[in-house]
């Protein structure tokens, strides 16, 4: 399992950030103020965070690119894991950084602004994003390195029906764009905060190399922060490539230019594999049960594996969220586009992995999406 081979480096990287932790809580609890020397100590740890990190990342990098699918959903899980401790302890670094920046306002501002629009059109603006806390995030990721988890066990499928069976697949497909409309919202805002239907004005790929042009010239502190920020944004980069997000990015685009309210029904292919599903369905003959107790177990397996992706996908949105007004002034003048370059790939990624699920035609992917799994009926 993909686990084992992530372990060594999880475990380097849990105890760089714990080094960190051990260092932040007496200023985060008020019982230290930092000087030069905390400064010093906390950003070579910060450094030694953002390496073990990028050394995590590209180990599942490798075992991604070996485009094994028994491998993909567990390493997708494991990265998206340890892209929200990145952006975790990137804002809890500059929390306690002793030359806080004065933010610019405009990010907030233009977040009002399109709210109304949205509540117009029956459209709920996300939760405003909370700090979370690191520890309790450190040992959820904890669980998910540390224990092998398999698949569910397959359904029985003796006593299933035609109708009944259509009905739980259709109930299937709704429930995976349910999974991803949470943080597809949370996306969506931030990028129309930073700046509006472009979405993003530059491939994917060059997000995190903005980023770490922007690290570059940051300060102590700051800079292993957006580092850190870039580690998150290159992690789901890994999981679905670039390609990926940029062709849900350009149909997007398509669907904002026209007068229609985009849904992720429309964009991620529900009724194409709605129909394909129905199809199966219709054919005459009968369902082996041997055949069907898996299709229902996959199926199973399949909402399982990504309900867990989207949960984690969802608290990075919320991460990119409080840091994007550090961003945009850190990054200025540019930290606007910028800021709406790290909220585009986000939506791209969720819209992607969603398509793929549902339908995936003609998207690559190493998941196969429920009209797929169902087709083998």
């Amino acid at each position: 399992m993909a686990v084992y081979q992530l372990s060594d480096p999880w475990t380097r990287y849990r105890s760089a950030v714990d080094r960190f932790v051990v260092l932040a809580r007496p200023v985060l609890d008020g019982d230290r103020r930092m000087d030069d020397d905390s400064t010093g100590q906390i950003d070579g740890v910060l450094g030694e965070v953002a390496e073990a990190s990028q050394a995590l990342r590209e180990v599942g990098e490798d075992l991604l690119q070996r485009r094994l699918k028994s491998n993909h959903d567990e390493v997708s899980l494991l990265l998206l894991a340890a892209a929200t401790v990145d952006s975790t302890v990137a804002n809890v670094a500059l929390s306690i950084d002793p030359e806080p920046l004065e933010l610019n306002p405009e990010s907030a501002e233009r977040a009002r602004a399109v709210e109304p629009e949205y509540v117009e059109r029956g459209l709920v603006a996300p939760e405003p994003a909370r700090p979370e806390s690191l520890s309790e995030v450190i040992t959820e990721a904890n669980a998910l390195f540390e224990l092998p988890t398999g698949g569910p066990r397959a359904l029985g499928a003796a006593e299933v029906d035609r109708a009944q069976l259509h009905n739980e697949l259709v109930g299937d497909l709704d429930r995976l764009v349910d999974l991803a409309r949470g943080p597809a919202m949370r996306f969506s805002f931030g990028a129309l905060s930073s700046g509006g239907a472009a979405l993003i004005p530059f491939p994917a790929v060059h997000v995190p190399v903005e980023l770490d042009v922007v690290a570059a010239r940051a300060g102590r502190i700051k800079r292993h922060a957006v580092r850190l920020l870039g580690e998150s944004v290159r992690k789901l980069l890994a999981i679905v490539g670039e390609y990926g997000i940029d062709h849900m990015l350009d149909r997007l685009r398509r669907v904002l230019g026209s007068a229609a309210v985009w849904t992720l029904h429309g964009v991620c292919g529900y009724p194409s594999a709605a129909r394909r599903v129905s199809a199966v369905m219709e054919r005459s003959g009968d369902l082996l049960e041997e055949n069907l107790a898996s299709v229902i177990g996959d199926v199973s397996s399949l909402t399982t594996s990504y309900k867990e992706q989207m949960k984690w996908t969802a608290r990075i949105a919320g991460g990119i969220g409080l840091l994007a007004p550090f961003i945009s002034t850190l990054a200025a003048p540019v930290g606007l586009p910028l800021v709406l370059g790290l909220n585009g790939v986000g939506l791209g990624f969720v819209t992607y992995t969603l398509t793929v699920r549902l339908d995936g035609h003609p998207l690559p992917s190493r998941v196969e999406g429920i009209a797929t799994i169902v087709e083998r009926l």
